[in-house]
């Protein structure tokens, strides 16, 4: 009896976190801080069972701080605990799915699935309006990008099923229309990179090669009647702004980055200087603060020395998931998988890696993902 009201307020923090991350930035900030600082404070059990997953979270967190601090100073520091923090809820998931049921963990799938889909209906009710809070792209006054971002695991769940029921085909439906509605290339792309991962995991299912093949066909379609495949063209410069401007920035991260190569700048110390341009992107010069690439983000940041501590990170994530996934077969060390995949190839346009709400999502994918390997991996 006692164990099942535990799982069940297990559950409803759960449920409210996700419902928070699919609504409000504020918000699922809070409950995540909230629920790091808990299992911190009082989940004794939680500290001893993840100790692995702990200890890599805080040596990214803390590493990351230190540089920053030698840098500059405590402020600079405090900028990194902003870009990094969001991994500590990796084991705080882990701990919290290492107690649930399997029935639990299919009631989160559907979750994210039926989540999801409301989301995506909610962002084409404001689109069909002209809803002006979302300037056309936008869902819930939030960016487009991570808009569009938040709705791929539960494409991941839907593609991995063994069996598609109408309903899940009428989601998938949704959800691409509204990752392409959204109108943000990167997204997309980390989706057709995380499902050809969730492929590779299936050994090449032949149905699951087959869903993805008729999702990227179907999201080509709506490319083609809704956006123009002209304004998606990544070879012709001139139609394609974004890109000449990511050049534009690169150019100059870059150029920074070899000032300082070890230790780097500092997070959030990067500012286009259009008096140094190329002459060749000299028109396409623009004001800007993103870097746009996480790895060079982290380069100009903190330097070689960062830029490896992300990769050992990532690696060992990586590592752990597919350890779990031979162990138990389990569809959230997949989904986890595939969207590190899906985060890795987006980051090289975007600062993906260092953006809140995704970042909270992924992690604590990851966190679910490893739970049931915890024992042999602690």
């Amino acid at each position: 009896m006692t164990s099942n009201i535990s799982n069940k307020i297990l559950l409803s923090v759960i449920t409210i976190f996700l419902l928070a991350l699919f609504t409000s930035m504020a918000a699922v900030q809070l409950i995540a801080i909230a629920m790091i600082i808990y299992s911190l404070s009082f989940g004794n059990d939680c500290l001893s069972a993840n100790k692995f997953l702990w200890r890599i979270a805080f040596f990214y967190v803390a590493s990351l701080f230190i540089i920053s601090y030698l840098n500059g100073d405590i402020e600079s520091a405090l900028l990194s605990l902003r870009r990094t923090w969001m991994i500590l809820i990796a084991p705080v998931a882990a701990n919290i799915s290492s107690k649930l049921e399997e029935k639990h963990r299919r009631y989160l799938e559907s979750f994210f699935i039926y989540a999801s889909a409301i989301f995506a209906v909610i962002f084409l009710f404001q689109k069909a309006i002209g809803d002006p809070a979302i300037s056309g792209r936008y869902a819930f006054h939030r960016a487009p990008y991570v808009a569009s971002f938040i709705l791929i695991p539960a494409m991941l769940f839907i593609l991995i099923k063994e069996k598609i029921l109408f309903t899940h085909a009428i989601i998938a439906l949704i959800i691409a229309t509204a990752m392409t509605l959204i109108n943000s290339r990167g997204p997309i792309i980390a989706l057709f990179a995380a499902a050809i991962t969730a492929l590779v995991f299936s050994s090449f299912d032949k149905k699951i090669l087959k869903r993805i093949v008729i999702l990227i066909i179907a999201i080509s379609i709506l490319v083609g009647i809704c956006i123009g495949f002209d304004r998606w063209n990544f070879f012709d410069l001139s139609k394609q702004t974004s890109i000449v401007y990511r050049m534009v920035i690169w150019n100059q991260v870059i150029e920074e980055i070899k000032e300082k190569p070890l230790l780097g700048h500092g997070f959030d110390n990067f500012e286009t200087d259009n008096q140094k341009t190329i002459t060749v992107f000299r028109e396409f010069a623009t004001n800007e603060t993103n870097p746009h690439n996480s790895y060079l983000m982290i380069l100009h940041s903190s330097g070689i020395i960062g830029y490896s501590i992300l990769w050992f990170v990532l690696g060992a994530a990586l590592w752990m998931l597919k350890k779990s996934f031979l162990k138990n077969q389990n569809k959230w060390s997949i989904v986890s998988f595939s969207m590190l995949i899906g985060m890795m190839i987006a980051a090289l346009a975007d600062k993906t890696f260092f953006v809140t709400q995704i970042c909270l999502e992924a992690w604590f994918l990851v966190g679910i993902g490893i739970s049931e390997e915890k024992e042999d991996l602690a």
